[in-house]
């Protein structure tokens, strides 16, 4: 017998053979009743049955068979509990009332069998056993099974090994708890009973903290401290982590706030977000809320996403990660390693930071150490970070070191805590912070791999000393092989002054810096021939990171005889000494660079030109009076018979040379002539003297004069040098402005009127540099020319300065010449005009229109004046400035209690403060009431805070002055700075001041100092950068700069010129702007990152694209990383390489047509071309039926008719039997598929291989895409490619049904469903010839007073009622809504006269449905010429007819 019921929860009713469910639990409650009243114990027990994954089941095979499968299930149960009662409880639940004794054997045999039955081992049988000892009481018994046998069932779900599980009063108690987690979450995060735990997170190269990761912690008053593996699964479930995550972020972020406040050193912050979080909120609009709101740099916030979350491959997933990742977020990838398509999911998205799980470290063996190594490799060749959770012990922290993980967090450094205890537990163990300078340079140093055999190392460089950060294990061998045991000790030798290779390593760091490139230099170490590999990585400031190797080129060498190798230690040693060395083989007339002296040769060479090349080295670097000795010198001709006559082969002479900052030195030139050698060789040592200061050299000097018979005496006297005192009466008593400096531009002396006209005490200007006293406005432009004077000997005469003196600016001209000694450009002299003083009666007008009479200072007039000079001084030449704001806020009120006398004193009295309080350089202007702007160089925020904590003594308020004329007052005063750099122009500077003040106010933020950084880079920097750099013109789209390395790719020369050429043109190989073009999205203070590839080029770049200031305005700067370099190595890669291309531009061929039919014919040609296939068929689902709707046929293959008939889905069981299992697969043997299944027949001839893959829609299977006999060579991965399309086919099925929807609305009147008049124009147009055609004009009459009388709404029930009449006469796709209360109707009659007959049937179906109309109609014969005549005629005559029903009106 049959039941029919409806199942719980609202649910359809299924139809089974199993009784209902309260028959059942009636029946169950009875049966256990009366097993306790005669045995007083149970022998059955609940047993609850689910079929996971059964949605999939109703979705391969459709609900019908679903059901019929659901009815077979019930017959297995009830075969396998034969006696028992048996119920469906709904949906794919089933309910048995078991025997104890073999309840899990039975549920065993009935899984099995069910298994065998649906054939897919992701639909499974499970079952939950509730053991009871008695009859429940005090609850009914359906919560046994649905509820905590369900429980039990529910928690082996996705263990694919058991069929069923025992409920325990521990699932009972987590289930409550799940529970508590769901009800309670809003109160625990109104009462903060959740709270944010930190856990440090140390960069291994320096040791210090580097971060902290934020974690959820709930301190529950009812159970205390839960996991978190208890209720974020819960929330996660009940779609409520949202809430979580939002406010983890939100007391991260005012935490940071708070520290800020505080002064405190802050570091970025890791938090989690849940794949959850992208479904149900955006959180990038999220994240720049809070990072607006609490002021913080987006640096600050790092977010993780779990590797598992990625793998189910989510478009919200895709599109949050993808806008987190174009608003500038570092998105770090937690858990990688634990999902089961981790590369795939390194090649779908992109990652700041991988962090690996911590399963790799527990067990720590040999095994999890070669798995962490290779991770770690792979992410650095991918330029992504990496970071090491779970670290324990010191062990597993020193490997990771080793092997080149960045970053560390674990126990082993520290546990989880609250903020306060975090903070107070690192500073306990003297646990560092990192500053933002090593967070730059360590992250850079982070992604060179020191984990392989070439001996490499880390090298950080302050500009001054050099030290290894970390070194491998073959860098440290080839140190060990020289004598230096550890990277201790050779960093004890590189930092020790007396290192005699001190000095050459500081030239050679500093050739690699300026040069860009890896440079090369060998040397002799302890009787070792060394060559080191030297590139600079980064920079910040003066301080670097390099990546070196070191190779022992002397250990391959065999030396059998110990004397010969000491000797030959000896004099490699001797090399030492000279700082350049030529050979000269005079026999085949060449000359050998083997160490250059000056920086126009780079490394050794050849030349074959002696005498040519000699009087080129003469011509540029001897001093004038050197160069005809030094040419009879080394004449090679007569050297030989010059050096026997020494007795020694040996000639030596002292020359000046000249040396790349301009001076001459003296250094002597040995030429030993090599007598024995065939080639009668010459080798030149060049060598300077150690003695370089007079107070050295002149006691060895005298000592020398007299041993040679050369005594005082010998010398004339001389005369009493009255320059000196000269010199002295002109700086003190002259009106001239005169300052000289130093090679280094520190200030030597000054004349007595610079002093006073700076206002600056004589022993605060000497030493110091221009730059640093900052005075000048311009003071980039100054140090340029000071470099240019003192570098080429140069004088300027007409250079300006703008400065300023007194705290008000000035112009200044300025002349500049240098100073020699010796022969040497010892520094340089400056005289000083001020223009503003000494041009009176021209610029006293000027300066009384910028001067604010009340004060003295600027006015508002001129701080704009002032501001935007620093503002251009910063735009050209990047020197940051900041511009200060101060308010008194009280001044107001306060002088309008005690009167404008008083006021004005007030004023007075604060304005001294302000000029005895900062310094002499910083230009106050006075902008109204107490309110005054300061601009200062960027670089003295920090030193300025000294001065406006004097000025204020506590947070907001003015202590100074407290009484004013017996007036007693007490000021407050707010401040707020900004940075040049933090606004676009001037303008949008002082609003954001504006803004800071008004926060500083009404949050008290205080004396906290607004800043940002700024990062000014040179262009030579890109100019030897392996990864392109392309600079253009966003309004334009010309290019305005590209480097050579981009140059090349492009087949660009690199002194071609780019003027008039586009970025588009040469990037995309497109004529016209890219459609996809990130121009909207740019903006200056982030990055968007993109894949793309490059038609032109051939290869997939990966691009970094933001503005940039490019001579003053802003441009579309993009750094171009050539993917295919990285990745060519493996040849598994360059084939996924191949064929992602052949993928990106199948879609770039579809994606970008306008018509998607014609898209996914392209599409489908690009495929069948690419593999190589005689077909490629897209089919699609229609009920029970499939449409092949596309197919390609390749060149040589019969095409299949249009009239191919669609094939039944029962035919194509087998296959999506598999869709059932996997969404692509290919079946290399069609005979043999065949064999398998005999009830199956070809759908298309020619079959003997195919690739197939599912066509889905968010969840709405559309049908698949199969390719036929793709090649040999290309099948292995035909269906990997069609499964990376499938979504762009059923992006473009779904535009092409929307656009045929949209082509129907558009031809689509919306109120009536007829036809409008573009549809007409079409229906005209399709008409066949040959036709004679009746056109019916209609005109509603009354429809303006229907509306205006009874209101739209039966005005619009007026025309839905004319069009039904229309529809009755004539046919549904010729009559046309033509406007607001007309229509048109098109009927094909045999003849003209049929016309008539229709118009009087028209009209009597109306009279007939009281609508008024008048109507005209015409005919025509097809094709029509002029169909505006045709409507004029038929419209004319409804007109007639439309008067004559008024006349007839009006008459009644």
């Amino acid at each position: 017998m049959a039941y029919t019921h409806n199942a719980p929860s609202g649910k359809h009713p299924v139809l089974t053979d199993l009784p209902p469910m309260q028959v059942f639990f009636e029946a169950a409650q009875e049966q256990l009743e009366q097993e306790w009243e005669h045995l007083h114990a149970l022998r059955s027990c609940p047993v609850f049955f689910n079929i996971t994954n059964f949605h999939l089941y109703n979705a391969t095979y459709g609900i019908d068979q679903g059901d019929r499968c659901l009815h077979r299930i019930a017959e297995i149960l009830q075969k396998n509990f034969p006696g028992r009662l048996l119920t469906h409880l709904g949906a794919d639940h089933f309910a048995v009332l078991a025997d104890t004794a073999d309840v899990t054997d039975r549920i065993e045999a009935a899984c099995h069998e069910v298994q065998a039955f649906i054939a897919n081992t992701n639909i499974d049988l499970k079952a939950g056993i509730r053991y009871l000892s008695q009859p429940p009481a005090d609850a009914p018994l359906n919560l046994a099974f649905d509820n905590e046998a369900a429980l039990a069932c529910k928690s082996i779900q996705k263990d694919a090994t058991r069929h069923y599980a025992v409920y325990t009063n521990e699932m009972g108690r987590l289930h409550h708890l799940q529970n508590y987690v769901r009800e309670n979450l809003n109160s625990a995060l109104a009462s903060h009973h959740i709270k944010v735990y930190y856990q440090p997170i140390i960069h291994a190269l320096s040791g210090k903290i580097c971060g902290f990761e934020a974690l959820a912690r709930w301190e529950s008053p009812d159970y205390g401290l839960l996991s978190p593996a208890v209720f974020i699964p819960v929330l996660e479930e009940a779609r409520l982590i949202d809430k979580l995550d939002c406010y983890i972020v939100e007391r991260v972020a005012e935490n940071l706030h708070d520290h800020i406040k505080q002064g405190r050193n802050v570091l970025p912050i890791s938090v989690n977000l849940s794949r959850i979080d992208f479904q149900l909120f955006d959180p990038v609009a999220f994240l720049e809320s809070v990072l607006h709101r609490y002021q913080l740099a987006r640096h600050l916030l790092c977010l993780e996403v779990t590797e598992n979350a990625l793998v189910l491959q989510d478009d919200a997933i895709r599109r949050g990660l993808r806008h987190l990742q174009q608003a500038g977020c570092k998105v770090w990838l937690d858990d990688f390693g634990s999902g089961y398509s981790s590369l795939n999911v390194l090649k779908d998205y992109r990652f700041h930071t991988l962090k690996l799980d911590m399963a790799f470290l527990h067990p720590f063996t040999k095994e999890s150490r070669t798995i962490v190594a290779s991770i770690i490799r792979m992410a650095k060749e991918l330029g992504i970070h990496t970071l090491a959770e779970g670290v324990e012990t010191k062990e597993q922290a020193e490997f990771l070191r080793d092997i080149g993980c960045e970053k560390l967090q674990g126990f082993y450094y520290g546990r989880p805590l609250p903020g306060r205890d975090c903070y107070a537990y690192c500073r306990e163990r003297g646990m560092e912070f990192e500053t933002m300078q090593e967070a730059l340079l360590l992250s850079q140093a982070g992604l060179i791999d020191v984990n392989q055999p070439t001996p490499v190392s880390i090298v950080y460089d302050d500009s001054v000393d050099l030290q290894f950060l970390q070194v491998n294990q073959a860098y440290l061998k080839a140190l060990q092989s020289m004598g230096t045991k550890t990277m201790t000790d050779s960093n004890r030798f590189l930092q020790a002054p007396d290192y005699p290779m001190h000095r050459k390593f500081r030239r050679f760091a500093d050739q690699a810096i300026k040069s860009g490139r890896t440079e090369t230099m060998t040397y002799v170490d302890n009787g070792q021939y060394m060559r080191v590999n030297l590139r600079t990585i980064a920079r910040v400031g003066h301080h670097y990171i390099h990546r070196a190797e070191l190779y022992n080129v002397s250990l391959d060498e065999a030396v059998k005889d110990k004397s010969a190798h000491h000797f030959d230690n000896i004099l490699r040693n001797i090399l030492l000494m000279f700082e350049g060395i030529w050979y000269l083989d005079t026999e085949h007339e060449t000359l050998e660079i083997i160490e250059p002296l000056t920086d126009d040769r780079k490394g050794r060479s050849t030349n074959r030109d002696i005498t040519g090349t000699f009087r080129h080295f003469a011509d540029y670097y001897v001093h004038p009076k050197d160069r005809e000795r030094f040419l009879s010198f080394t004449d090679y001709r007569d050297f030989h018979q010059r050096a026997a006559e020494s007795q020694s082969a040996t000639i030596t002479e002292p020359f000046r040379l000249l040396r790349s900052n301009g001076n001459f030195d003296w250094f002597f030139i040995t030429g030993l002539a090599l007598l024995k050698s065939p080639a009668k060789g010459i080798l030149f040592c060049i060598a300077r003297p150690r003695i370089t200061t007079p107070e050295e050299i002149q006691p060895q000097l005298f000592e020398m004069l007299e041993s040679c018979g050369i005594t005082s005496a010998s010398f004339a006297a001389v005369q009493e040098d009255v320059s000196h005192a000269l010199w002295q009466a002109f700086l003190k008593h002259s009106h001239e402005k005169i300052i000289w400096q130093d090679s280094s531009h520190c200030i030597l002396g000054v004349s007595q009127s610079i002093i006073d006209w700076l206002g600056i005490p004589e022993d605060a200007l000497i030493g110091k540099t221009p730059q640093e006293l900052s005075y000048c406005v311009n003071r980039q432009e100054l140090y340029a020319m000071d470099e240019r004077v003192m570098s080429t000997g140069t004088t300027l005469r007409d250079a300006y300065l703008h400065l300023v003196i007194g705290q008000m600016p000035h112009l200044a001209h300025a002349e500049k010449f240098p100073l020699y000694r010796n022969d040497r450009i010892a520094g340089l002299i400056t005289i000083l005009h001020d223009v503003d003083t000494e041009q009176h009666e021209t610029m006293r007008d000027v300066s009384a229109s910028v001067t604010d009479e009340e004060t003295g200072f600027l006015n508002y007039r001129g701080m704009v004046m002032v501001g935007l000079r620093y503002a251009d001084d910063f735009r050209l030449n990047g020197d940051d400035y900041a511009a200060t704001l101060i308010d008194v806020p009280e001044f107001d009120s306060i002088g309008l209690t005690y009167g404008e006398e008083f006021r004005s004193h007030l004023l007075q009295q604060i304005c001294s403060i302000l000029r005895t309080m900062l310094p002499q350089t910083i230009t106050i202007s006075h902008i109204g009431s107490c309110c005054f702007l300061l601009f200062q160089k960027a670089t003295f925020i920090a030193s300025l805070q000294k001065s406006y904590i004097e000025i204020a003594d506590a947070i907001h308020a003015i202590h100074a002055i407290q009484s004013v004329d017996g007036c007693p007052c007490t000021l407050y005063m707010h401040y707020a700075t900004v940075r040049g750099s933090e606004g676009r122009s001037l303008d949008s500077l002082l609003q954001l001041l504006i803004k800071r003040m008004h926060e500083s106010e009404e949050e008290q933020y205080g004396r906290a100092i607004y800043t940002s950084d700024r990062f000014i880079f040179d262009r030579e920097a890109f100019d030897h950068a392996q990864l392109g750099v392309i600079v253009s013109d966003p309004e334009t789209y010309e290019l305005l700069y590209c480097n050579p390395y981009m140059r090349k790719k492009l087949g660009i020369t690199q002194n071609e010129t780019l003027a008039g050429r586009k970025c588009y043109e040469l990037l995309a190989g497109i004529s016209t702007p890219c459609s996809d073009c990130c121009l909207p999205q740019l903006s200056r203070n982030r990055f968007i990152s993109r894949v793309f590839h490059n038609p032109v080029a051939g290869v997939d770049f990966l691009l970094h694209d933001t503005l940039i200031p490019w001579h003053g305005k802003n441009s579309h700067y993009c750094s171009c990383l050539d993917l295919d370099y990285y990745l060519s190595r493996d040849v598994r890669v360059n084939e996924m390489l191949f064929q992602e291309a052949s993928i990106n531009d199948a879609v770039r061929l579809g994606m970008y047509e306008t018509d998607p039919v014609h898209g996914i014919r392209q599409m489908m040609a690009r495929i069948g071309r690419q593999l190589e296939a005689d077909r490629i068929v897209l089919a699609e689902e229609q009920g029970d039926f499939l449409h092949l709707t596309y197919r390609w046929d390749a060149e040589g293959i019969l095409p299949l008719g249009d009239d191919f008939q669609p094939v039944p889905r029962s035919d194509m069981r087998p296959v999506f039997a598999r869709f059932a299992k996997e969404s692509s697969f290919s079946i290399p043997d069609m005979d043999i598929y065949w064999q398998e299944n005999p009830d199956v027949s070809p759908h298309i001839p020619g079959l003997k291989r195919v690739a197939l893959a599912r066509l889905a829609l968010d969840g709405e299977p559309l049908g698949y895409i199969e390719a036929i006999n793709p090649s040999d060579k290309k099948f292995h991965y035909a269906s990997d490619l069609l499964a990376s399309l499938t979504r762009f086919f059923a992006i473009l099925l779904r535009n092409r049904d929307m656009m045929k929807r949209l082509d129907r609305l558009s031809k689509s009147d919306q109120l009536t469903g007829l036809l409008n008049r573009r549809g007409f124009k079409e229906s005209l147009a399709s008409l066949p010839a040959g036709r004679c055609i009746a056109f019916i004009f209609g005109d509603l009459n009354g429809l303006k007073e229907t509306n205006d009388t009874l209101g739209h709404e039966a005005g619009d029930q007026l025309i839905c009622a004319a069009a039904e009449v229309f529809r009755h006469v004539g046919h549904e796709g010729s009559i046309f809504r033509m406007g607001g209360d007309e229509f048109l109707m098109l009927q094909e009659i045999e003849r003209e006269e049929d016309a008539a007959p229709l118009l009087e049937r028209l009209q009597a179906h109306f009279e007939a449905s009281k609508i008024s109309i008048a109507l005209g109609c015409t005919t025509a014969v097809t094709p029509i010429d002029n169909i505006d005549d045709v409507l004029k005629q038929a419209d004319a005559l409804m007109y007639r007819q439309k008067l004559e029903q008024h006349r007839q009106k009006n008459d009644f």
